[in-house]
Protein backbone atom coordinates (compact mmCIF):
# COMPACT_ATOMS: atom_id res chain seq x y z
CA UNK A 1 0.00 0.00 0.00
CA UNK A 2 0.87 3.19 -0.78
CA UNK A 3 -0.09 6.70 0.83
CA UNK A 4 1.28 10.35 0.06
CA UNK A 5 4.14 10.94 2.78
CA UNK A 6 1.83 14.01 3.54
CA UNK A 7 -1.00 12.95 5.05
CA UNK A 8 -0.96 13.25 9.10
CA UNK A 9 -3.34 10.26 9.61
CA UNK A 10 -1.94 7.56 7.86
CA UNK A 11 -1.61 5.48 10.69
CA UNK A 12 -5.13 6.25 12.14
CA UNK A 13 -6.47 5.69 8.36
CA UNK A 14 -4.50 2.16 7.65
CA UNK A 15 -5.81 1.02 11.10
CA UNK A 16 -9.65 1.70 10.08
CA UNK A 17 -9.37 0.62 6.72
CA UNK A 18 -7.77 -2.64 8.13
CA UNK A 19 -10.11 -2.85 10.86
CA UNK A 20 -13.22 -1.81 8.32
CA UNK A 21 -11.91 -4.44 5.53
CA UNK A 22 -11.58 -7.37 7.87
CA UNK A 23 -14.91 -6.97 9.74
CA UNK A 24 -17.04 -5.41 6.96
CA UNK A 25 -15.79 -7.65 4.21
CA UNK A 26 -14.72 -10.17 6.36
CA UNK A 27 -11.31 -10.42 5.14
CA UNK A 28 -9.85 -13.52 6.02
CA UNK A 29 -5.88 -12.79 5.59
CA UNK A 30 -3.25 -10.61 4.39
CA UNK A 31 -0.90 -11.03 1.64
CA UNK A 32 2.00 -9.04 1.54
CA UNK A 33 4.39 -9.35 -1.48
CA UNK A 34 8.31 -7.94 -0.43
CA UNK A 35 10.47 -7.45 -3.65
CA UNK A 36 12.67 -4.50 -3.93
CA UNK A 37 10.82 -1.33 -2.67
CA UNK A 38 10.62 -0.96 1.25
CA UNK A 39 7.44 2.15 0.65
CA UNK A 40 6.43 5.25 2.01
CA UNK A 41 7.80 5.49 5.49
CA UNK A 42 5.18 6.89 8.17
CA UNK A 43 5.59 9.20 11.22
CA UNK A 44 6.38 5.58 13.10
CA UNK A 45 9.60 5.32 10.54
CA UNK A 46 7.96 2.08 9.04
CA UNK A 47 6.73 1.47 6.00
CA UNK A 48 2.23 2.01 5.80
CA UNK A 49 2.88 -2.02 3.98
CA UNK A 50 4.64 -3.00 7.42
CA UNK A 51 1.92 -0.98 9.46
CA UNK A 52 -0.10 -3.00 7.52
CA UNK A 53 1.37 -6.14 8.24
CA UNK A 54 1.75 -5.34 12.02
CA UNK A 55 -2.04 -4.54 12.32
CA UNK A 56 -2.99 -8.29 10.67
CA UNK A 57 -0.87 -10.00 12.88
CA UNK A 58 -1.35 -7.73 15.94
CA UNK A 59 -5.22 -8.80 15.45
CA UNK A 60 -4.82 -12.04 14.62
CA UNK A 61 -5.62 -12.26 10.61
CA UNK A 62 -3.41 -14.99 9.12
CA UNK A 63 -1.07 -13.32 6.83
CA UNK A 64 0.71 -14.99 3.83
CA UNK A 65 3.92 -13.51 2.25
CA UNK A 66 5.93 -14.03 -0.76
CA UNK A 67 9.35 -12.14 -0.62
CA UNK A 68 11.79 -12.09 -3.85
CA UNK A 69 14.20 -14.68 -4.34
CA UNK A 70 17.11 -12.70 -5.40
CA UNK A 71 16.45 -8.64 -5.27
CA UNK A 72 20.14 -8.50 -7.76
CA UNK A 73 18.49 -9.56 -10.38
CA UNK A 74 15.88 -7.08 -10.32
CA UNK A 75 16.41 -3.64 -12.70
CA UNK A 76 18.03 -1.15 -10.52
CA UNK A 77 14.90 1.43 -10.67
CA UNK A 78 13.20 -1.36 -8.66
CA UNK A 79 15.50 -1.54 -6.04
CA UNK A 80 15.39 0.96 -2.77
CA UNK A 81 17.93 3.81 -2.98
CA UNK A 82 19.19 4.63 0.19
CA UNK A 83 20.98 2.48 3.21
CA UNK A 84 18.64 2.98 5.97
CA UNK A 85 15.41 1.84 3.41
CA UNK A 86 17.49 -1.20 2.49
CA UNK A 87 17.86 -2.12 6.09
CA UNK A 88 14.47 -1.39 6.94
CA UNK A 89 13.49 -4.04 3.70
CA UNK A 90 15.59 -6.71 4.63
CA UNK A 91 14.28 -6.50 8.34
CA UNK A 92 10.64 -6.53 7.01
CA UNK A 93 11.70 -9.21 4.44
CA UNK A 94 12.79 -11.15 7.30
CA UNK A 95 9.52 -10.31 9.75
CA UNK A 96 7.68 -11.82 6.81
CA UNK A 97 9.85 -14.63 5.91
CA UNK A 98 9.02 -16.03 9.78
CA UNK A 99 5.25 -16.62 8.95
CA UNK A 100 3.59 -18.42 6.15
CA UNK A 101 5.53 -17.70 3.10
CA UNK A 102 6.90 -18.80 -0.32
CA UNK A 103 10.21 -17.21 -2.65
CA UNK A 104 9.23 -15.66 -5.56
CA UNK A 105 11.11 -14.16 -8.60
CA UNK A 106 8.82 -14.52 -11.55
CA UNK A 107 4.52 -13.39 -11.85
CA UNK A 108 4.41 -17.28 -11.97
CA UNK A 109 5.36 -18.21 -9.01
CA UNK A 110 2.69 -15.77 -7.19
CA UNK A 111 0.54 -18.35 -7.57
CA UNK A 112 -1.35 -19.67 -5.23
Amino acid sequence: METPKNSARVAEVVRFWLGSVFAAAKMRLLLVIVAGRYGSIGKAGISYTEQEFDYAVRIGKPVIGFYHRDLSTLPGAKLQPGDDARIKLAAFAKKVKERLCRAWSTPEDLGL
